[in-house]
C-alpha cells in the first residue's frame, strides 16, 4: 500500500505542471486573436481613414473645378469675387505659346477678362496647350495669392486641411491636330477648354491625399443667326417695318419695302469690294501690300476712294433670298444681284446688297442663305436636363396661351414666363423653351412642320402682356402656331445696345521681321500672310502693347488715310502711343485692310466711313463703360472696331427669338438681336428689328445666360 501510494503522489506531482502549461498555452492563444482582432481593427480604420481622405480630396478637387467652370460661365463675377485672377498681360501664370504666326500669350490684353468670350477664332482668345503646357496654370508659384484666395472661400482658410492646389486650363479634345512644343496646331476641336484641378488633404504639414479632377467645357450652342429676320417660308413686308444692321433672308420669296437705303456694297453674292487696292497711302510701291488676286476682275481699280467720307444710312443691311426678291429687284427673273457696283459709283444703295435665285453656291453669283439648323429634339433635352440650372427653363402646354414651368405650378401666360423685368417671373437671362400641346416632336421628317400638335396663336398686346417695364432676354423657344405682337405697351426703358462692327476684308496681312527690317518669307521666298479667312480681324503688334496702333495722314483735302506699313523706314509707335504723338516715321502696324465708321449717337442715325486726324471720333461701345484710348477696347476709334457704338433702344427682346410657326408683326415692338420663323413672315406693323452682330461672332453673353456646358467630366483619379 505504501508503494502504491507513493507511486499515486509521484504521478500527481509531475501532472501538476501541465494545467499552468494548457492555461498558459490558452491566455496566449486569447492573446494572438486579441491582437490579431486590435490589428484588423487598426488597418480597417486606417482603410477608412484613407478613404476619408480620398473623398475629401476628390470632393475638393470636384469644388475647384467646378470653380473654374464658372469663370466662364460669367467671368465678370467670377473676378468680382476674387475667386478669378486679374488678366496681367505677362503673369507668371500665362504660358508663352508659339502657334501659327503667333508667338504670344493667351488673351493678353489687359482690358480684357480672362475665360471672357470671345472664345474663337483668334489665336490669342483660343487655348492651346497640352495638359503638361496649359494656357494657363495657377499654383502657389504662379499665382499664390488666387491660390489662397479660393481656398479662403471655398473652405474658409489658406491652411484648411483640405484644399486646392493647382487649377490647369488648356485645349479641349482635339481630333486629328499635331502637338508641336507642347501646343496644338490644326484638328477639330471639340469644346472650348479643357480644365484640371488637383486638390490635397494634409494631416498637419504632410499630404495624406491627393486627387484629380477634369473638366471638358463647350460653349453653349445658341443659334448663329445670320442677320435680324430669317424665315424658312418666306417674307412679306409692309408698314414701316425696320429692318436693321444685318442681312434678312428668305428661304422662298422675299418681299420688304426697305430700298433705296444707303449701305457699304457688295461686289458680289460671296465679297465686299476689294478696297485695299487703294488702302495702301502712300504708295509702297505697286501692289506691295497685297498682291492681286489671280483672275479677279475686282483688283483693278481704287476701290477704297468712293467710300470715304459716305454718309450711309445703314452700312451693314442687306436682303437675300433663295427665290425672288420681289422689292429690290422688281421682280426680275434673271438677276442673281440687284445693282452691280463699279468703283466710280459715288453713292451706295440697297441694290448692291440684295441677292435673289441664292438656289446654289456657285461663285461668284449664288450663295446660298444659310437658316439655322434648330432642332426640336435638341433644344428640349437641354432645357429638361437643365431643370434647377440657372439659365435653362422648360415649359409645358396647359390650355389656350398658358403654361407651367416644368410642368408644375400655376399655369401663366409665355409672356409672363419670359419677362426678366416689371410683373415678369423675373427668373433672367436664359433659354426659354415652351413645348406643343402633346409634347411631341412637331418636326417631321421631310421638314414639314406638323402643325395640329402646335400651341394656339400669341397674339400679345401692351395691355394684357408687355405689363408693366418688359424685356426678354436670352434664346425664346416657341412652339406655336403664330406669334406677334400688336403694340409693346410698357417697354424697357432705353438702354445702351451696341451697334455692329467695322467692315473688314479677312485676307490676312504679311508679317514683318523685324530683324530683316522686310517682310518676312518662308524657304521658297514666298511672302508669309497670317490670319487669311480665319474669321476674325488680324493685326501684328510690333510693340507689344496689346492693340492696334494706327497713324492717319491727311492725303489732301482734309480726307485722312492711314499710313500703311511696307517700307524699311516705317518705325512702329511707341508703347505709349495715343494716337496724336507718332514720330515721323511711325505708320500703323500691319494688319488686315478695314474702313473705318465714325459712329451716331442714335440708332437710326447715318453712319460715316472714313478716317479722321489723331484719335478719331469716340463713342462707348458698352454701356457704364469708360472711354478713353488707355482703354482702347471700350471706346470707337481710328482703329479697328470689332464691336460699334452704344446707342439707347427700348427693346422688347435682347437675344434670339424662335418660333416652329408664323410671326404676324402688327405692333411697334423693338427688337435687338434676331428673329427666326420656320413659318412665314406676313405682316403690316411698325416693328423695328436691330441685329446684334455678337450673336454672329460668338460673343453673345448677357449676365446670367449661360456660356458654356460640360461636356465630360473625369473624376476619381489618384495622383
Amino acid at each position: 500500500m505504501t508503494n502504491q501510494t507513493t507511486v499515486r503522489r509521484s504521478l500527481k506531482s509531475r501532472e501538476r505542471g501541465s494545467a499552468l502549461l494548457v492555461s498558459l498555452m490558452v491566455i496566449v492563444g486569447l492573446s494572438l486573436l486579441g491582437l490579431g482582432f486590435v490589428a484588423i481593427s487598426e488597418t480597417e480604420s486606417a482603410i477608412s481613414v484613407n478613404q476619408r481622405n480620398g473623398l475629401q480630396a476628390q470632393a475638393a478637387a470636384e469644388a475647384g473645378a467646378r470653380l473654374a467652370v464658372e469663370w466662364f460661365q460669367d467671368p465678370a463675377w467670377a473676378r468680382t469675387q476674387n475667386i478669378m485672377p486679374a488678366n496681367v498681360a505677362s503673369a507668371p501664370y500665362k504660358t508663352r505659346r508659339t502657334v501659327g504666326g503667333y508667338s504670344g500669350v493667351y488673351k493678353p490684353s489687359i482690358s480684357t477678362l480672362l475665360c471672357d468670350k470671345p472664345y474663337k477664332p483668334n489665336v490669342i482668345d483660343r487655348f492651346y496647350g497640352n495638359e503638361e503646357s496649359a494656357d494657363l496654370i495657377f499654383n502657389t508659384t504662379t499665382a499664390a495669392t488666387q491660390i489662397d484666395a479660393i481656398n479662403t472661400r471655398l473652405f474658409g482658410s489658406t491652411t484648411a486641411e483640405v484644399r486646392i492646389s493647382e487649377i490647369r486650363i488648356y485645349a479641349p479634345p482635339i481630333s486629328g491636330g499635331v502637338l508641336t512644343n507642347g501646343f496644338w496646331v490644326g484638328g477639330t476641336r471639340y469644346g472650348v477648354a479643357t480644365i484640371k484641378a488637383t486638390a490635397e488633404r494634409y494631416n498637419n504639414t504632410t499630404v495624406v491625399a491627393s486627387r484629380v479632377v477634369r473638366i471638358a467645357v463647350g460653349e453653349f450652342p445658341l443659334p448663329v443667326p445670320g442677320g435680324p429676320i430669317q424665315s424658312k417660308t418666306g417674307i412679306n413686308l409692309g408698314g414701316n417695318f425696320g429692318v436693321w444692321w444685318g442681312t434678312e433672308t428668305s428661304d422662298t420669296t422675299l418681299d420688304d419695302d426697305k430700298s433705296g437705303t444707303s449701305t457699304f456694297p457688295w461686289q458680289n453674292a460671296y465679297e465686299r469690294p476689294h478696297f485695299e487696292r487703294g488702302y495702301e497711302f502712300p504708295s509702297q510701291g505697286a501692289n506691295d501690300v497685297w498682291p492681286v488676286v489671280p483672275g479677279s476682275t475686282y483688283d483693278g481699280s481704287n476701290y477704297l476712294t468712293p467710300l470715304l467720307g459716305l454718309s450711309m444710312t445703314d452700312p451693314w443691311f442687306g436682303q437675300r433670298s433663295v427665290g425672288l426678291n420681289t422689292s429690290n429687284c422688281g421682280g426680275s427673273t434673271t438677276a442673281y444681284m440687284c445693282g452691280n457696283y463699279t468703283a466710280a459709283s459715288a453713292q451706295t444703295s440697297s441694290t448692291f446688297v440684295a441677292f435673289q435665285r441664292q438656289a446654289i453656291n456657285n461663285y461668284p453669283d449664288r450663295q446660298i442663305p444659310i437658316f439655322p439648323d434648330i432642332k426640336y429634339d435638341f433644344w428640349k433635352r437641354i432645357a429638361q436636363q437643365g431643370r434647377g440650372t440657372k439659365g435653362l427653363y422648360y415649359f409645358t402646354w396647359d390650355s389656350a396661351t398658358l403654361f407651367k414651368l416644368n410642368g408644375a405650378g400655376t399655369a401663366r401666360e409665355a409672356s409672363y414666363w419670359v419677362n426678366t423685368l416689371g410683373g415678369g417671373a423675373k427668373i433672367g437671362a436664359g433659354l426659354y423653351f415652351f413645348d406643343t400641346k402633346t409634347g411631341q416632336n412637331p418636326q417631321n421628317a421631310n421638314g414639314t412642320t406638323n402643325t395640329a400638335i402646335l400651341t394656339p396663336d400669341m397674339g400679345w398686346n401692351g395691355n394684357a402682356h408687355f405689363t408693366s417695364q418688359f424685356l426678354m432676354q436670352g434664346f425664346i423657344y416657341f412652339n406655336a402656331e403664330e406669334w406677334g405682337t400688336t403694340g409693346s405697351g410698357n417697354s424697357a426703358p432705353n438702354r445702351p445696345y451696341s451697334m455692329p462692327g467695322e467692315i473688314y476684308r479677312d485676307i490676312g496681312h504679311r508679317r514683318w521681321d523685324t530683324t530683316t527690317t522686310a517682310w518676312a518669307v518662308d524657304g521658297t521666298g514666298a511672302f508669309i500672310t497670317d490670319g487669311a479667312n480665319n474669321g476674325g480681324f488680324d493685326y501684328q503688334d510690333l510693340n507689344g502693347n496689346s492693340r492696334l496702333d494706327v497713324v492717319t495722314v491727311d492725303s489732301g483735302g482734309g480726307v485722312y488715310r492711314l499710313k500703311t506699313w511696307g517700307a524699311a523706314t516705317c518705325t512702329a509707335p511707341g508703347v505709349g502711343y495715343n494716337g496724336t504723338n507718332p514720330t515721323a516715321n511711325d505708320c500703323s502696324e500691319p494688319h488686315e485692310p478695314y474702313v473705318n465708321f465714325i459712329y451716331p449717337t442714335s440708332a437710326n442715325a447715318n453712319v460715316t466711313s472714313g478716317w479722321q486726324a489723331g484719335l478719331g471720333t469716340q463713342r462707348v461701345k458698352y454701356g457704364g463703360a469708360i472711354c478713353s484710348y488707355a482703354a482702347a477696347d471700350n471706346c470707337t476709334s481710328n482703329g479697328y472696331d470689332d464691336v460699334g457704338a452704344a446707342v439707347p433702344i427700348d427693346a422688347d427682346l435682347d437675344g434670339v427669338l424662335y418660333n416652329e410657326g408664323r410671326y404676324n408683326p402688327r405692333g411697334n415692338a423693338r427688337i435687338y438681336g434676331s428673329l427666326l420663323f420656320k413659318g412665314s413672315v406676313v405682316g403690316l406693323g411698325t416693328p423695328f428689328v436691330y441685329f446684334d452682330e455678337k450673336l454672329l461672332k460668338g460673343t453673345y453673353a448677357p449676365a446670367g445666360f449661360p456660356r458654356v456646358i460640360i461636356f465630360n467630366e473625369q473624376t476619381d483619379e489618384q495622383q
